[in-house]
C-alpha cells in the first residue's frame, strides 16, 4: 500500500503487524531495481507483514521526520511500531529484513 500522509502512516504502523516501509522515487534507478524483489517478498509475506511504500517527495513529511537521506531505504518495524532495522541501497535482502522484524515479535 502506498501511504504519503504522516498520520495514516503512524496509525498503520500500530495495527499489530510488523511492517516493511520502502522509501523511493520515480526517478530513482536503484529503486526500480529493488521493485521485483519487493513485489516477490510482498506476495510471499504480505498477509503477515505490512508492505508500505512512501514516495520520498509526495510523502516529504514522513521522509523528513525519519531523516531519510538515500534511496531506496527500507525500514523494518516490529508489530509495536518500533524501528528494528534500516537499510539503504538497491541490494537490500528483504527476506533477512522479514526475519529480523518477525524475530522481534516472538
Amino acid at each position: 500500500m502506498e501511504i504519503n500522509d504522516l498520520i495514516v502512516f503512524e496509525t498503520t504502523l500500530k495495527n499489530g503487524k510488523p511492517s516493511l516501509v520502502k522509501f523511493s522515487a520515480d526517478w530513482c534507478v536503484a529503486c526500480t531495481n529493488l521493485l521485483p524483489t519487493w513485489e516477490q517478498s510482498k506476495s510471499t509475506y504480505g498477509n503477515a507483514v505490512n508492505y508500505i511504500e512512501v514516495d520520498a517527495e509526495e510523502g516529504a513529511d514522513i521522509t523528513n521526520k525519519l531523516k531519510i537521506r538515500g534511496l531506496p531505504t527500507v525500514i523494518g518495524y516490529c508489530s509495536q511500531g518500533t524501528i528494528v532495522r534500516t537499510v539503504t541501497g538497491s541490494n537490500i535482502n528483504l527476506l533477512d529484513m522479514v526475519d529480523t522484524i518477525n524475530g522481534y515479535n516472538k
